[in-house]
């Protein structure tokens, strides 16, 4: 992946991949508007998306929703990357102070 995306977005991403049941605390903080990056953005839209929609969130439906492609690719790196699902709302707070 592209060694400027920020770790923390990446983490977000990959956190409500590995455990979707988070994505209704992330969602209180986190908007696409957040991703600087905007392959990680669509992901983290076509999430939202779903959840929404009451609707499965794992990795084929995200990038099912997302559009696919190198989409896919780009999800699976960040559940590769991301350390913890526990951590997610700390990578949140990263996040933040690096948009700072």
């Amino acid at each position: 992946m592209n060694e400027n995306i920020s770790l923390a977005e990446q983490s977000i991403v990959g956190a409500i991949l590995i455990a979707p049941e988070r994505i209704g605390d992330v969602l209180t903080q986190v908007t696409p508007a957040h991703f600087s990056s905007a392959p990680l953005r669509a992901i983290f839209a076509a999430a939202q998306e779903l959840y929404l929609a009451n609707r499965p969130i794992d990795i084929v439906t995200v990038s099912d929703a997302a559009g696919g492609g190198d989409l896919q690719r780009i999800a699976l790196e960040c559940m590769e990357t991301t350390p913890t699902a526990a951590n997610v709302m700390t990578y949140w707070g990263i996040l933040r102070r690096e948009a700072e």
